[in-house]
């Protein structure tokens, strides 16, 4: 399944004049894949007459998008990478998105958990464990002010 191809098409039909130089789901994040990478996106750039890109939205998941943002963006000529996870599966219609009143209710990582049970410990972490640590961090004395 093309995602990346499948996900540009609802940006570029909502903005016509967005300029969407390249999107692909043939590539990895592993440092292996990284010359073929960085050939693609120096290929769509040449195609697009183009020397700068703007964004370069990152799909890999967490954390293997971080880590190869971390070791291929300077090699891109581009303002900035994001990282954004799961966001394809969204627009390319893969992932459905919770039904409105669990969204209202802000309850959209229960209908995560009961659609993508494997994300159990992520759920938890996020719900659970970060909130905590936040807190924690609250009640330390700062050191110096």
């Amino acid at each position: 399944h093309h995602v990346a191809g499948d996900a540009a098409k609802t940006p570029k039909e909502k903005y016509p004049r967005l300029n969407l130089v390249g999107a692909t789901s043939a590539l990895g994040p592993s440092e292996k894949d990284d010359e073929r990478t960085l050939s693609y996106i120096h290929e769509c750039m040449y195609s697009a007459n183009i020397t700068n890109i703007d964004i370069v939205f990152v799909a890999y998941g967490h954390p293997k998008q971080e880590f190869w943002i971390k070791r291929v963006s300077n090699l891109i000529p581009a303002k900035v990478s994001i990282g954004v996870g799961g966001t394809f599966d969204y627009f390319s219609g893969i992932q459905r998105h919770a039904p409105a009143p669990l969204v209202m209710l802000n309850l959209e990582w229960l209908f995560r958990l009961a659609t993508q049970p494997w994300r159990f410990r992520r759920i938890v972490s996020a719900f659970l464990y970060f909130p905590l640590l936040v807190y924690k961090s609250i009640l330390k004395k700062p050191e110096d002010c």
